[in-house]
């Protein structure tokens, strides 16, 4: 039988004791499991945020390739000649 003086809430057991187990705890949240409509409804939202994030920061990318190209005589992006699989050179971006 519950005691008269026992209040809702999070046990003792479940309060962090410190930061570190509240980040633990943070981080091993359970995954949920979606519908079919769900994870469309999600990707949809994800990449629509992630276009929205893009057109918005452009403006500010584009500014600092021209100021990279006016200050300085290189390249505005760092390119570098790397050995891939059985000795082939390549140069990514």
């Amino acid at each position: 039988m519950p005691e008269a003086n026992a209040q809702p809430g999070p046990s003792a057991a479940s309060i962090p004791s410190s930061s570190s187990e509240a980040l633990y705890q943070a981080a091993n949240t359970r995954e949920i499991e979606l519908s079919a409509t769900g994870r469309f409804l999600k990707r949809t939202l994800d990449i629509v945020v992630s276009l929205t994030g893009l057109i918005m920061l452009s403006p500010f990318l584009a500014l600092a390739i021209v100021i990279i190209r006016i200050n300085s005589s290189g390249e505005s992006f760092f390119r570098l000649e790397r050995v891939g699989l059985r000795g082939c050179h390549f140069t990514p971006l």
